[in-house]
């Protein structure tokens, strides 16, 4: 699943659709990862780091409809401290971020 997360932080899509047609669940756990904003080590969903990621990265929003098309669940808290949700996540972005808050509102 390192390479689907790899694939999802440089914003590859093509990356994204290969690791999971190679079997990678959309809802694998990811790597621990620390935020500054956060009390603790938190592994965020596939979708989940999409959502925060949407506003910034290229292919932001066609890797979120790519990842819940695969049937990535949205409303998954994260299992760390912190217990935020994709949409959380997302809402918590950047301007840009309100088309993916829209996605995981229909998905969800």
């Amino acid at each position: 699943s390192e390479e689907l997360f790899e694939a999802i932080n440089d914003g590859r899509l093509a990356g994204v659709l290969s690791s999971l047609a190679a079997g990678v669940a959309p809802d694998a756990q990811g790597p621990a990862i620390h935020n500054s904003d956060d009390l603790g080590c938190c592994k965020w969903s596939p979708l989940a780091a999409a959502a925060r990621g949407t506003a910034r990265r290229a292919n932001g929003l066609s890797i979120v409809a790519l990842l819940l098309a695969a049937k990535a669940q949205p409303n998954a808290a994260c299992c760390g401290p912190c217990g935020w949700t994709p949409l959380m996540l997302a809402a918590s972005g950047r301007a840009g971020a309100a088309e993916a808050c829209q996605l995981l509102v229909m998905a969800g």
